[in-house]
């Protein structure tokens, strides 16, 4: 039965235990050591699956094995353990009754939908600019000419800042000097505007701070040897770049900057930029004199900043890149290689989900009383989840004629690299769904 109520969350989270995770609860395990102080066979994160009513051939309150169905269980309780699970006190210091359990019951009968969201990364905006010397898509640097380009954000929080009409632009401009007076070669020339250029524009990136005073865009630029033939310090392929710990100009290359730039790298639509190709820093001292030779400018998005609180999940932009003087339009490569993508499952997301959702109901809290009091909660922010989405709800006879179908939804957060806990509740809970809705096996 189906009807237009929004379904009511609770929302389970497991925790790992060391590298893969710790295992849900015994079959035949009784879910409480003691029913008046409610202490229980949980571990704090850890998960089990009993029977709830006695009413099939399993026993009440005892964990259900693997292949149980219905028949055996006729409806269950997922249970997660917190950290008073085997220690109950009286009040947390927040002053919220601290809870052994957090469980949700569900009704063989009632299921109606059984799915699993894995984990997935988000994603950088990514753009790049200029080809190899010489090629019909390279950059042609030009003397004593203004260079310009258009970067445009947009995103959700750029719609709040900026409504969903209006872009926000920003336009970098650099003007060349004489390169044929000076003597520049036509491979120097292109390496001190490419430098330049990149100067330029993180001038006003986020992750820079020029003369003392920092950016406030949220892009950043690499210089590129496409040849892979600088060897300056500092300079580094992208198939060696090392998430966390490779540094270009004081910027740490993060796991989505790689991905970003592996993304470009393999690009069939940038075909002089792959793996060997070498992320160099700038150093206008030396831009034109042939310690680097760089070819091609690579810009990538960053995250917004959060705020203290905030209730914003969506922190991805998109860019806008338009060639506005200068450069050689009508046939310089101008190319985006990946789009930027908030992902699945990151613990920000299900964090927010949360206090939204089962944590409003779970303490009756008030989002709008400063300063705020946090629940108890269990999502961890900086973890990534996997998550099983179990669709259910109870009927309730209102009249001798008359049903309410209240619709609820259980979802269960499971650390994505904890395999054991995934494997193991998807033994128990895959084949009693199935008996129950004929739904086919979810695995994550």
């Amino acid at each position: 039965m189906r009807n237009a109520r929004r379904p009511v969350e609770k929302i389970l989270v497991a925790k790992t235990d060391g590298s893969t995770g710790q295992a849900i609860v015994a079959d035949g395990t009784t879910r409480f050591t003691n029913q008046s102080t409610f202490v229980t066979n949980l571990a704090d994160g850890q998960l089990g699956v009993f029977d709830a009513t006695g009413n099939g051939t399993n026993a009440i309150n005892v964990a259900i094995s693997p292949g149980d169905t219905v028949k055996e269980s006729p409806e269950i309780v997922i249970a997660q353990g917190t950290p008073q699970s085997s220690s109950p006190s009286t009040i947390s210091v927040q002053g919220f009754f601290p809870r052994t359990y957090e469980a949700s019951r569900i009704a063989g009968k009632s299921v109606k939908v059984f799915r699993g969201k894995a984990y997935r990364a988000g994603t950088l905006n990514a753009w790049t600019i200029g080809a190899d010397l010489g090629q019909s898509d390279a950059i042609v640097p030009l003397d004593e000419t203004e260079f310009s380009l258009l970067i445009t954000q947009k995103g959700r929080r750029k719609e709040f800042e900026n409504s969903t009409r209006g872009r926000q632009g920003l336009s970098v401009n650099y003007v060349t000097p004489d390169y044929t007076t000076l003597g520049f070669s036509a491979s120097a020339s292109l390496d001190h505007l490419v430098q330049n250029l990149v100067v330029e524009i993180n001038k006003h990136s986020t992750l820079h701070n020029t003369n003392n005073r920092k950016g406030k865009e949220d892009f950043v630029a690499f210089a590129v040897d496409t040849d892979a033939t600088t060897a300056t310090a500092g300079s580094t392929t992208i198939a060696g770049i090392t998430a966390g710990t490779t540094s270009i100009n004081g910027v740490i290359i993060t796991a989505a900057m790689e991905a970003a730039l592996d993304a470009i790298a393999a690009d069939a639509n940038v075909p002089d930029i792959d793996s060997s190709s070498r992320i160099v820093p700038t150093a206008l001292t030396t831009a034109g004199t042939g310690v680097a030779t760089t070819q091609a400018v690579v810009i990538l998005s960053l995250d917004e900043a959060t705020a203290f609180i905030d209730r914003v999940p969506q922190v991805k932009i998109n860019l806008d890149l338009g060639l506005t003087a200068g450069f050689n339009y009508p046939t310089v490569l101008l190319k985006e290689s990946q789009a930027a993508d908030e992902g699945e499952g990151s613990g920000r997301f299900w964090k927010i989900y949360y206090e939204g959702t089962d944590g409003q109901r779970a303490y009756h809290t008030n989002r709008v009383e400063y300063p705020v009091i946090p629940q108890p909660q269990y999502v961890v922010e900086t973890e990534t989840y996997d998550a099983y989405i179990i669709e259910h709800g109870t009927n309730v006879e209102t009249t001798l004629t008359e049903v309410s179908h209240n619709p609820m939804k259980t979802i269960i957060l499971v650390p994505s690299s904890d395999t054991t806990t995934k494997n193991q509740l998807e033994a128990v809970l895959n084949p009693w769904i199935q008996s129950a809705a004929n739904l086919p096996f979810v695995s994550i």
